[in-house]
């Protein structure tokens, strides 16, 4: 009689998200100062973070099928020895060329973390189980890349800010041999698919035409997009329009990551009560009433602490929106295609990541107004992916 795939420890699958997120924002502190000890620009310094989220959106759209073919375990584990090798090039980069290429490898790498954690997730757990195991990769996906500025402040203050690369790549070595030792396989090979890239480009096809999976991968995306654009957007406004130390910059966003974990930890509450649907809808629409909140104060001149605050409310709604979203969108696709399933969702939220980020490089910022009409924006898109792609269906359902 056939076994059904042994349940990974959540905390295990925490620290592999966590590796992966790390190389986003833990350098954020530096980015001031990083062009001139390259000889670059600003602009190009910037580029950092657009590149390393755009390779990683793309590059799930292979890591995920592969997983899917090969097994989740040696795709995980190649993903983690290319992060911890290119962050390595990336401390030791000499130019500016030289990091952006490293950051490229370190995100094919670091994809894997999260792409396949999530198809692992599909492969052992389901319904509510499904719903607190993403909340405990969400919150992994808010606490670590917006306390690795706290950690990377104190490594640039003590050192530079290449510190910041030798800390992950540490970190992914480590995360790597746990993985070696503690992660079981949970995808039965008799339920493996084939990597054929007209099987592969049939996937995605029947994906994209599965409404609800779409509509909750949008809405995934559009709030992470705005959490992104805030990361890429935060050390200019707090560190030179606030005035905020470099060395005290992670302190100043710590509330963030404890907004989005308290609505993590909520969310498999409220969905068991209420259903995941409802939950969604509520915390959408409370989201879209605080963006319009942040645009009022921001334009008329509203400071730190007022524009903190509002930032939090959008990481209580995150909070509660990501867990129950990933969990509807992975629970609608077979578990033979989660890996492309993951895949289609996390590119789509690297993708959108990557535009805000570029935009957000591109854009003189000389107040808070920028970043509200962002948030907001996301809000508001999410709301209307979740109406007019997800609810449909849920009447259909009920």
């Amino acid at each position: 009689m056939k076994t059904a795939p042994s349940a990974p420890s959540l905390w295990l699958l925490a620290a592999i998200v966590s590796s992966g997120q790390l190389a986003v924002t833990i350098y954020l502190p530096s980015l001031p100062f990083m062009a001139e000890d390259l000889g670059s620009t600003q602009t190009w310094v910037q580029l950092v973070v657009t590149v390393y989220l755009a390779t990683f959106g793309l590059a799930q759209l292979v890591t995920g099928p592969l997983s899917d073919s090969l097994g989740r375990r040696p795709v995980l584990l190649a993903g983690l020895g290319l992060y911890s090798l290119a962050s390595f090039a990336a401390a030791l980069a000499p130019n500016i060329q030289v990091l952006l290429a490293a950051r490229i490898f370190q995100a094919l790498g670091g994809c894997a973390s999260l792409v396949v954690t999530r198809a692992v997730i599909r492969d052992s757990a389901h319904g509510p189980a499904a719903t607190r195991a993403n909340a405990y990769l969400g919150i992994s996906l808010a606490v670590a890349p917006a306390l690795a500025p706290i950690v990377g402040g104190q490594l640039e203050s003590w050192f530079d800010w290449r510190a910041s690369f030798y800390f992950t790549a540490i970190a992914g070595i480590l995360v790597l041999v746990t993985t070696y030792r503690l992660l079981p396989e949970t995808l039965p090979v008799a339920q493996r698919q084939p990597t054929a890239f007209a099987g592969l480009a049939g996937r995605y096809l029947v994906l994209a035409r599965m409404r609800a999976f779409m509509g909750y991968s949008l809405l995934i995306s559009f709030l992470s997009a705005g959490f992104q654009g805030y990361l890429a957007a935060a050390p200019i406004i707090l560190i030179v329009l606030f005035g905020v130390p470099a060395h005290l910059f992670g302190w100043y966003t710590v509330a963030i990551p404890i907004g989005f974990t308290i609505g993590n930890l909520s969310a498999g509450r409220l969905a068991t009560r209420f259903g995941m649907d409802r939950v969604i809808l509520v915390a959408l629409a409370a989201g879209t009433v605080a963006g319009a909140i942040m645009l009022l104060t921001t334009a008329a001149g509203g400071g730190l602490i007022s524009t903190l605050a509002l930032v939090v409310v959008y990481a209580i709604v995150s909070g509660l929106v990501f867990p129950t979203s990933l969990a509807g969108a992975l629970n609608v696709v077979e578990p033979s295609v989660a890996g492309a399933g993951a895949a289609v969702g996390g590119f789509l939220q690297m993708f959108l990541g990557s535009i805000i980020t570029a935009i957000v490089a591109a854009v003189a910022l000389k107040s808070a107004f920028p970043l509200a009409v962002l948030i907001s924006g996301s809000m508001v898109a999410a709301l209307a992916a979740f109406v007019f792609l997800v609810k449909p269906t849920w009447r259909r359902q009920a």
